[in-house]
């Protein structure tokens, strides 16, 4: 599995979210949650796209027009 990438748009930012690619999957999360104390790992909020989808979860997240 491989590890949770930052942004690269997020350089400088404590706003951002992280990546990790694993197999069929894209999994996102929000970088700022573990920086609470009062939160725990295991309850972290993760989102899974399967990578398929990837390119169009993009461009609904920025708000693109869809690849033809």
């Amino acid at each position: 599995m491989s590890t949770w990438r930052k942004s690269s748009y997020s350089t400088g930012s404590d706003h951002c979210v992280e990546v990790k690619f694993a197999d069929d999957t894209v999994y996102i999360r929000d970088s700022k949650y573990l920086r609470n104390p009062a939160n725990t790992p295991a309850n972290q909020p993760i989102l899974a796209v399967p990578a398929a989808d990837w390119d169009n979860f993009l461009q609904l997240a920025t708000n693109r027009p869809p690849h033809k």
